[in-house]
């Protein structure tokens, strides 16, 4: 189900082809929780427009392969320039390098240029809220690749790295890389935020990560787990405090 928003979505769009970018204002112009407050045809169109309104965007559209700059190196400077702006991939590519591409600059979610409206819309407001979002078919994508992959040079390393994190420390980074924040994982495995908060500093101490962005982007980037499909739970102040069912106000022991 879409979620609701107090006010509307501040959206760029990033498309270097006018029949694709008037499509996609065509399909959002009548969403009154999205606001197109602007477009541009390559990466650096982008960032002289968000230079000069750094403050009224929420989400940018980014497509992957453009002139002049493309959707990789326009997403690694938005996000270092301006963290509050959210980047969501938009591209006609399903392959892997390119999905990995993007997400390791920095990119929330990554849909097809073919996707329907819900997916678009549902798209737009998981990245505003700091989730990752995938197409079904991008999903099935990676996985079909990882499954088809040979061994690599460096793959032992790889596996070393995974053999370090403990079986609670792989399932707290794949909500981590799913875009859940620590209320949201507290409440699904039943412990207190300041544990998850914990788990994750040893996760990143581990892998030597400077923090929980950089450490999804290696994360997805490595194989070391699964993007999960599960919609974040509504985080509870009771149950982020403890285990045991939300039967009451008093906090349960963790």
């Amino acid at each position: 189900m879409t979620e609701q928003v107090n006010k509307p979505i501040r959206v760029l769009i990033v498309e270097d082809h006018e029949l694709v970018l008037q499509g996609f204002k065509a399909l959002l112009k009548n969403e009154e929780s999205i606001d197109i407050v602007g477009t541009a045809s390559n990466g650096q169109e982008a960032l002289s427009f968000i230079a000069q309104n750094p403050k009224v965007i929420d989400v940018a559209i980014v497509d992957v392969k453009m002139p002049v700059m493309d959707g990789i190196e326009a997403t690694k400077q938005i996000t270092a320039l301006y963290p509050t702006i959210k980047v969501l991939a938009l591209s006609m590519h399903e392959e892997e390098t390119y999905i990995k591409g993007m997400y390791g600059a920095g990119a929330k979610g990554y849909v097809l240029k073919g996707t329907n409206m819900e997916d678009l819309r549902q798209a737009i407001f998981n990245v505003h809220q700091d989730r990752t979002h995938f197409s079904a078919k991008i999903k099935n994508s990676i996985f079909e690749a990882r499954m088809n992959d040979l061994p690599l040079e460096g793959s032992k390393q790889k596996n070393k790295l995974a053999q370090e994190l403990t079986n609670r420390e792989l399932e707290i980074l794949t909500y981590i890389a799913s875009g859940w924040n620590t209320n949201e994982i507290g409440t699904k495995l039943f412990i207190a935020a300041s544990t998850v908060d914990t788990h994750r500093r040893n996760i990143i101490s581990k892998l030597g990560k400077k923090n929980s962005t950089e450490l999804a982007a290696y994360a997805v980037k490595e194989g070391l787990i699964e993007l999960t499909d599960e919609e974040p739970p509504v985080a509870s102040n009771d149950q982020a405090g403890g285990r045991g069912k939300k039967e009451s106000s008093k906090k349960q022991p963790v």
